[in-house]
């Protein structure tokens, strides 16, 4: 097999024809659409292009450089030395862009599709309503009245499966009393671990309760019910899922779940968290993956909670989790807790994916919208509902408008010190208590966009949305 994938991605051209080799007519066949009668948008076709020029890189590295000897077909395992020079023999040939060979037609192909791409037009186009209120999209349609009831529905869901996991422990946590210091970069702080907060312990009372719970408690005679714990951890499971989809759904225009599924409880070795506690709320911050690839910049996004989901997301983090935590080292014999927010109790540094929150959103959308739509076309829709609905009763903003007439007056300070808001605010009297990138007058920013976004979905402080007594 190793032998036959060089040979793939070394074929040479019959009279200088790309399409002689099998590689390149195979990503021309990749090229055709479902019903073989149409071709790929070129958006949809250059990352087929990019993973086979993916998969052929590593047949190529396999074979110049193996980690280990494969002595039936000849390859040497790799020296410890003049592994560059080694390389390039082969990188020259057969891997750049223009040489004559299958890597260099994907290359140029590749970058034609690019160029193609930024003219062909948007790839998700929706419509609306006269009255805007429904929006529709090649593939269903959705009542802005169903959107709303989207998270409610999840809310009611999750308030119900933490009732069950707390056996009936109060929850002592208000999250304008609570502390948290941003810029604080110490392995495992966070807000739960502070000692002003008084929540690093507060776990152990909900032990107490569930393990001599007359009814449905996790002990008899001293000894784990193991069938009771293991239905508990798969309670918490399906509760980690529905806050999952709460941040999805209520932190403002949707994230990629690339970076959602990148947040961390805690901070770690060289890591930062991604939850935190700030103006009274919760919000968690997504660094942008997808801009720091091509700008090599770090981009970060505060998506702010509303009041209701963040007491849920507090509750769990500072209950519900480090109880199942503790189940998982006492009765699995589990040395790793979860770093990672979103990851199950038996893979604890696994992420979740985004086909588990696409089967979650799925699920969701059917049993509420009646239609079935995933990750994906959701992003679409909230940016699209954000245009329509949450910008219209919005006033824009500028924080470093110094000009025009709706300029802010505070801009008068800046003035004062001889620099313009831009040059204040990033350069000079930084606060400590944040980090540099997330500074008091961003998040501001943030929190005002997500509070526009909780006001349209009514979950905002001033509305009540919990059902009646």
């Amino acid at each position: 097999m190793g032998e036959f994938s060089l040979f793939l991605c070394t074929e040479p051209f019959a009279d200088s024809r790309a399409t002689s080799t099998i590689i390149v007519y195979f990503s021309a066949v990749l090229g055709l659409g479902t019903s073989g009668s149409t071709f790929e948008r070129a958006c949809n076709y250059t990352p087929k292009l990019s993973a086979l020029i993916y998969c052929i890189r590593l047949c190529f590295l396999e074979a110049t450089l193996p980690r280990f000897a494969h002595p039936t077909i000849g390859w040497e395992a790799r020296l410890s030395t003049g592994q560059l020079e080694r390389l390039n023999k082969t990188r020259h040939t057969f891997m750049c862009h223009g040489c004559q060979a299958p890597m260099g037609e994907l290359l140029s192909l590749r970058s034609y599709g690019r160029a193609l791409s930024r003219t062909d037009g948007p790839s998700f186009c929706v419509n609306w309503s006269d009255n805007s209120e429904t929006v529709s999209w090649d593939g269903g349609s959705l009542y802005m009245a169903d959107l709303k009831r989207m998270g409610q529905h999840v809310i009611q869901s999750t308030e119900a499966s933490l009732c069950r996991l707390m056996y009936g422990t109060p929850i002592e946590i208000q999250l304008e009393k609570l502390r948290d210091r941003l810029s604080n970069q110490d392995q495992g702080y966070s807000f739960v671990q502070d000692p002003a907060n008084g929540l690093s312990s507060a776990y152990l009372d909900l032990s107490s309760r569930a393990c001599l719970d007359p009814i449905g408690g996790l002990m008899a005679s001293e000894r784990w019910k193991t069938d009771a714990v293991l239905r508990y951890l798969k309670e918490e499971t399906e509760l980690l899922a529905s806050i999952m989809l709460l941040c999805f759904l209520y932190g403002g225009q949707a994230p990629r779940t690339s970076e959602m599924f990148s947040i961390e409880c805690q901070n770690g070795p060289a890591t930062s968290r991604g939850l935190y506690v700030d103006q009274g709320t919760l919000m968690y911050v997504t660094r942008h993956n997808k801009s720091r690839s091509s700008t090599n910049q770090e981009f970060q996004v505060a998506r702010y909670l509303p009041p209701r989901v963040a007491e849920l997301v507090a509750a769990y983090v500072a209950y519900v989790r480090p109880f199942a935590n503790m189940l998982c080292r006492t009765c699995y014999g589990s040395e790793e807790e979860r770093q990672l927010l979103f990851a199950s109790w038996d893979r604890p540094r696994i992420p979740w994916t985004a086909a588990f929150l696409t089967k979650a959103m799925k699920k969701l959308t059917g049993e509420v919208c009646g239609v079935q739509f995933g990750v994906q076309v959701y992003r679409q829709l909230s940016v699209a509902v954000t245009e329509r609905h949450v910008k219209s009763i919005s006033r824009p903003f500028n924080r470093y408008d110094d000009k025009s007439v709706n300029a802010d007056l505070d801009v008068v300070f800046a003035w004062q010190s001889g620099h313009r808001p831009l040059q204040r605010g990033t350069s000079y009297g930084i606060d400590g208590a944040y980090p540099d990138s997330l500074q008091p007058a961003l998040l501001r920013v943030y929190y005002w966009a997500s509070t526009e976004w909780h006001r349209f979905l009514q979950q905002d402080r001033t509305s009540d949305s919990r059902p009646n007594s």
